[in-house]
């Protein structure tokens, strides 16, 4: 954040908090806050209205909230995009693999018995429909 980003910031806080907004003071926030995107700072600073009623504003609370949001975000699950049943096949938008819409009895028995289907070779699938080698 810049000097005059700095001071939006501080201006939008001064709304629910009636703080001045000093020169010093925007040299300070913008000393401990300069590394921060803006738009960070400006999510942070909603955020800590949202979650911290009654506390007031100050550069840890920024540093605070967008700690807390990468720390959620580590934690959540990757979304799968391999195929439990068909392995080495990717997910379609519909949740299914190509071979889950091709076989979709392979479901059902890998359910009732954690079995994956057998790979086919390549060669069985691309050989011509009808053709016996």
């Amino acid at each position: 954040m810049d000097s005059q980003q700095t001071e939006q910031l501080l201006i939008e806080a001064s709304v629910v908090d009636n703080r001045q907004v000093t020169d010093p003071a925007i040299m300070l926030w913008t000393k401990l806050l300069g590394h921060i995107d803006y738009d960070d700072a400006v999510w942070a600073l909603r955020q800590h209205r949202l979650t911290q009623a009654g506390k007031y504003f100050e550069p840890g609370s920024v540093t605070q909230q967008l700690a807390a949001r990468r720390q959620s975000a580590a934690l959540k699950p990757l979304e799968q995009t391999q195929c439990d049943i068909h392995e080495g096949y990717i997910l379609g938008p519909d949740g299914d693999c190509h071979q889950c819409t091709r076989f979709p009895e392979d479901r059902p028995h890998f359910l009732a018995t954690g079995e994956r289907p057998a790979m086919l070779s390549l060669g069985a699938l691309t050989a011509p429909i009808g053709k016996q080698p």
